[in-house]
């Protein structure tokens, strides 16, 4: 450090100033390239935060394709809500489930909870997929009016699974549903599914 002072102190007027204009370039360089990195950056996040706001503007008025098919939506189908907690909506979707099928006649039933998660399609919010998967043996008309009651069931965003099969039983004595015994009857698995938000978004 003593030799550049020396070394700078021996320097005529003209060249000491040719120093400084010339540091001073370098430091310019410098902060102007971080500036202009931070700009880039925060000029990308407004424009895809003012491309948000006006879809987000659209999807709110009947005058734009998305508005007019939401507005219809809603006369049809009411108003959407934001889904609630995942622990809130898996009490309430097996306490559903469970009466749906209590209710069916339908006790000798197997029964899975499945979970997953999926991305929302116009923000970087994730929701919760909470599944109940049961799988059972009735006859196709009780299939039926199960599914029927689940899918009119609010607490059931929907049936993600429906699979009928023959039954391997020929028949059932006593039996545990109002299905009956024979050979009409199928081997079922429904998934209901419901929607919730993430624990960290409560």
């Amino acid at each position: 450090m003593n030799r550049f002072t020396e070394i700078y102190a021996g320097l005529p007027r003209a060249a000491r100033w040719l120093v400084w204009f010339v540091a001073g370039v370098v430091a310019f360089i410098a902060i102007n390239d971080y500036v202009l990195v931070y700009h880039d950056r925060w000029s990308s996040r407004a424009d895809r935060l003012a491309a948000d706001l006006s879809r987000l503007r659209a999807l709110g008025t009947s005058e734009s394709d998305q508005g007019r098919m939401i507005a219809e939506g809603m006369v049809r189908f009411g108003r959407p809500s934001l889904p609630a907690p995942a622990a809130q909506v898996g009490q309430a979707l097996t306490r559903r489930v469970n009466d749906v099928f209590d209710n069916a006649g339908i006790l000798d039933r197997t029964q899975i909870e499945k979970g997953g998660s999926f991305k929302a399609l116009t923000s970087d919010q994730r929701f919760e997929r909470v599944i109940i998967e049961v799988t059972f043996e009735a006859d196709p008309r009780v299939v039926t009016q199960v599914v029927a009651d689940l899918e009119a069931s609010p607490e059931v965003t929907c049936i993600s699974r429906l699979r009928e099969d023959k039954s391997q039983t020929s028949s059932r004595a006593g039996g545990s549903s109002r299905s009956g015994a024979g050979a009409g009857l199928v081997r079922a698995t429904i998934a209901a599914e419901a929607w919730a938000l993430p624990q960290s978004s409560r």
